[in-house]
């Protein structure tokens, strides 16, 4: 589901998300390039899952280095026990790879209680490891991999691990002495106290961002396919309805045209050729009519091998002259398919259309259109009876 990346990088990217929009796009790229969003049920999951990679992320990397700190300091119990740290965070890591949040989450809170009360029996209470204790409340809030009722419960667990802390510093004075290595201990809990918490803080943010972003592409995503025609790339009816709507609000009374056009004899040419050659026309006049109509006017594939067009703003001999236009070059192209070479015409009916009348624009059109089939077609009718001027 996500390729080991490292814990650097995030941390880089994420910082940069907060701090400007383009370092924000960067992070949200680098996550999602490295995410399948299908394998996830909900948002909830695809939060846990990057907030628990990087939380567990954090706390392998913070054991690699307190190994080889304690590698070099020659406590070998603390070798040992670090060593089975990086096991069970690289356990972790499976598991939240495998979507078992709460098995991940309870491994983090356990290893962290023993690992602090193993270090201030070994070493004191001096070092600041109790910064961790912090870093484990504030994933209880901002991380629901398990339920309320547990998540109190490690919280109330925390308070009394504090207290039975300091207790037995009290008690029970350092084993072991590690001269000046103390005060780099102590610096880099420090450190990682801070860092961690900044990570905290910061990922829940981020993330959701980049859920929210997610979501919003995919809600675009599934509003073009819902109204876009996947042959053609042009709008569909459904999308024709809406435009129309909103048309209708608009102030101004006369809006332009509307046109049908439908090819001539497309069922002969189906019949001949094949559908996927059909197809292919279908495809060929969707680009030729976005080519050679204006950028402000609107095309719509209304069915089959019928499509609407909406001139903005134009009168009807205008609008008739410009479809004229069109359907000439329709009329001079090629279309070579395989081995076939296929000519093929279209017949378009125009119509005025205005505000309190666009169903009776859109009838109008369509019935030029079927007056220009019945009269010999390959023709542009803007009222029955009138041709456009060629």
């Amino acid at each position: 589901m996500i390729s080991r990346v490292s814990f650097g990088r995030l941390f880089v990217a994420a910082r940069g998300a907060v701090m400007g929009s383009d370092m924000a796009k960067r992070f949200y790229a680098l996550i999602n390039s490295k995410i399948n969003w299908e394998l996830f049920q909900n948002d909830n999951d695809v939060y846990l899952f990057l907030i628990l990679n990087l939380a567990v992320a954090f706390a392998l990397v913070m054991h690699v280095f307190l190994l080889s700190f304690f590698i070099v300091t020659g406590v070998d119990a603390l070798i040992t026990l670090n060593v089975v740290s990086v096991l069970l965070y690289t356990f972790s890591l499976h598991l939240v790879r495998r979507k078992r949040y709460a098995a991940a989450g309870v491994i983090l809170v356990v290893e962290v209680i023993v690992y602090a009360f193993a270090t201030i029996y070994l070493l004191g209470f001096d070092n600041y490891i109790v910064f961790y204790f912090f870093l484990l409340l504030i994933m209880q809030i901002i991380i629901p991999y398990a339920s309320g009722y547990f998540r109190a419960f490690i919280v109330l667990l925390l308070g009394i691990s504090v207290i039975s802390a300091i207790i037995m510093d009290a008690g029970f004075p350092p084993q072991i002495d590690i001269g000046d290595a103390y005060a780099i201990l102590s610096f880099f809990n420090i450190f990682s106290g801070f860092v961690g918490t900044l990570i905290e803080l910061l990922a829940g943010n981020i993330i959701n961002r980049i859920i929210a972003s997610h979501n919003s592409m995919r809600m675009e995503t599934f509003r073009k396919q819902a109204y876009t025609d996947p042959l053609t790339g042009l709008f569909n009816r459904r999308y024709a309805e809406q435009h129309f709507k909103s048309l209708a609000a608009s102030p101004i009374e006369s809006m332009g045209c509307v046109a049908m056009l439908d090819i001539d004899d497309f069922k002969k040419i189906n019949d001949t050729y094949g559908h996927g050659a059909g197809d292919v026309l279908l495809e060929g006049l969707s680009g030729m009519m976005q080519q050679n109509l204006r950028k402000s006017d609107t095309i719509f594939r209304w069915g089959g091998e019928e499509f609407l067009i909406c001139l903005s703003y134009v009168t009807l001999p205008i609008a008739g002259n410009i479809l004229e236009k069109l359907r000439k070059n329709i009329e001079d192209s090629v279309f070579t398919i395989g081995e076939n070479i296929i000519h093929f015409t279209v017949t378009i009916g125009v119509a005025e259309l205005n505000r309190d009348s666009i169903e009776a624009g859109i009838d109008a059109c369509d019935q030029n259109l079927y007056y220009g089939k019945q009269h010999g077609k390959n023709q542009v009718v803007t009222g029955c009876g009138q041709a456009a001027a060629t």
